[in-house]
């Protein structure tokens, strides 16, 4: 795997592509489903090279030992 550009550039990179989406409203939601979230942690280290925050599931619950992006319900408001 290629490493990763430098902290600026990929901030640039990750702003410029970000700004091609097309905003959508919200979907309505199927009977019995929530609206979620989730976010992108991109930080930098002391030497500037970016990382990002993953967390693995538990053992148990729903996708159980599962490595995923931060997340969760999204509340009201």
């Amino acid at each position: 795997m290629a490493p990763l550009p430098p902290m600026d550039e990929l901030r640039s990179r990750v702003t410029a592509n970000l700004a091609g989406f097309r905003r959508q409203g919200a979907l309505p939601l199927a009977e019995g489903l929530r609206h979620a979230a989730v976010t992108v942690c991109v930080l930098e280290d002391d030497e500037r090279g970016p990382y990002t925050i993953v967390i693995k599931r538990g053992a148990h619950g729903r996708n159980p030992g599962q490595w995923a992006l931060p997340g969760g319900r999204l509340a009201d408001g």
